[in-house]
């Protein structure tokens, strides 16, 4: 991570995020699932676990060591 830091970040040794960001407005609840589903995938994309439900730190998993409220539309 030091590697990844360009010179002109002289405020910091290292680097943890990726330069940039888009950030997107959320106005409909469908829009909100398929972030949510994003977000979710990204374990088996990396391929640590092969179903959603299976990575412990998920909000996809009843049985992760994540607790959750229950959205309500």
């Amino acid at each position: 991570m030091e590697q990844a830091n360009p010179a002109y970040k002289a405020d910091r040794k290292y680097k943890f995020w990726q330069e940039g960001y888009c950030p997107k407005q959320i106005t409909s609840h469908d829009i909100f699932q398929q972030k949510i589903d994003y977000i979710h995938l990204n374990p088996v994309r990396k391929g640590y676990v092969d179903s959603l439900d299976k990575w412990q730190w998920s909000s996809a998993n009843p049985n992760g060591l994540i607790e959750l409220d229950e959205i309500i539309d």
